[in-house]
């Protein structure tokens, strides 16, 4: 009789495992990834669950879509930024839930600069080094474009960023001659606050006295300005002068030519840093070169330095009428072209065919007329500089 009941019960034990009888404690979790980024965000969800499940509901709420019943993995969108609470609700007959607060965090897209951000440069680039970044919005910003980014690019030509083409073109930074002053000339869209930090010295950081050049300008008030429309909206170009260092104790020596990094903050709100978040608007940097003359007498001659690059500078002013000037550099000595055209592509003007240039700083007068010598009408012109494989566009805009 005992062995008779003994394989009764290994027959039923038998059964009840091979039949799915045997019951685990349902525990529902899931994973994310990511769990945060930027509109539009797109969100993979895996369950992680354990037991023996018989169906799936999860719950998105601000998600598209905002819910799924089955078990997944799921890639959900998220459009709007905010936080966002996730759940699932697993059942074998008697369900169980799994509910997750502020799981998913959607923020708006940044811009964040691209000044080397190393051992030797300390410049706040990146977000693990507290990196300056501003929320892109098409209501402020620096120049005709802003990129985002996930992240502060740090590069030696402080060009890491630039995903569509060169996005730093809010200001135009000629040589810095020590003891003389310089004009930049930046192109703003929308109201806000202006900051420029300029590394005189050339140690790595914006930490100096003085270095801190242009402090909370709001361009409605404590600038010379000029209104313009066009396609993009209201372009506000402006000039200020920034003084540089003359007898900093620990300048480099004189005679000398220096590449440093200027940055640039235009926002909604007042700077108190070069670092850290700045709310709506944009950062951009910019490589820049420093002499150090060897006397006084020096710094007239050093105003014509060659220039280490190609460049097509915003020409000033702008808007204009009747005449503006363009000025571009030439790293070598090359053929050049400078044409003008109209919205539609169309060529108006040659300003310069083909023509052997020096390399050095070049200016050029453009006085609003067509190759036929009629004046043209107001708009939007689009002036192009061609030198060896190098392409440079700018914004020109007549107001007659």
């Amino acid at each position: 009789m005992r062995i008779n009941n003994y394989t009764a019960l290994w027959t039923f034990l038998l059964l009840v495992l091979f039949s799915g009888w045997i019951y685990t404690q349902l525990v529902p979790d899931f994973s994310a990834f990511p769990k945060s980024g930027t509109a539009p965000l797109n969100v993979v969800f895996t369950d992680k669950s354990t037991g023996t499940i018989r169906s799936w509901y999860w719950s998105f709420p601000g998600g598209i879509p905002s819910s799924r019943d089955s078990q997944g993995p799921h890639t959900i969108m998220y459009n709007d930024t905010g936080s966002y609470n996730v759940s699932l609700t697993i059942s074998d007959g008697t369900p169980v839930t799994e509910k997750k607060f502020d799981y998913i965090t959607v923020y708006m897209p940044r811009d964040y600069g691209d000044a080397p951000d190393d051992e030797e440069h300390h410049y706040a680039t990146l977000r693990a080094n507290n990196g300056a970044y501003h929320n892109v919005s098409d209501s402020i910003y620096l120049g005709y474009a802003v990129d985002a980014d996930a992240d502060g690019s740090p590069g030696e030509e402080a060009n890491g960023d630039d995903l569509r083409g060169n996005d730093d073109d809010g200001a135009d930074i000629p040589t810095i001659v020590a003891g003389d002053t310089v004009d930049v000339i930046f192109t703003l869209f929308g109201d806000g606050y202006l900051n420029a930090w300029v590394d005189l010295n050339a140690d790595g950081d914006w930490d100096d006295e003085n270095e801190w050049q242009i402090v909370n300008a709001y361009k409605s008030s404590e600038v010379e300005k000029h209104y313009t429309y066009d396609t993009l909206g209201e372009i506000i170009g402006y000039t200020e002068s920034m003084t540089n260092l003359s007898d900093s104790p620990d300048k480099p020596h004189q005679g000398t030519h220096i590449n440093s990094y200027a940055r640039i903050r235009f926002s909604e709100q007042m700077m108190t840093a070069y670092a850290g978040p700045g709310g709506k608007g944009e950062v951009e940097d910019y490589m820049i070169e420093i002499y150090i003359p060897d006397s006084d007498s020096e710094v007239k001659n050093e105003l014509a330095l060659k220039p280490v690059e190609f460049a097509l500078r915003q020409n000033y002013p702008n808007p204009f009428n009747p005449e503006t000037m363009i000025r571009f550099s030439l790293k070598n000595n090359v053929h050049t072209k400078i044409k003008l055209y109209n919205i539609f592509g169309e060529e108006v003007r040659t300003l310069i065919h083909d023509q052997p240039l020096a390399q050095g700083d070049h200016e050029i007068i453009f006085d609003g007329r067509s190759d036929s010598g009629y004046d043209l009408c107001s708009g939007v012109y689009i002036c192009q500089l061609e030198a060896d494989n190098f392409i440079s566009r700018i914004k020109l805009l007549l107001v007659r």
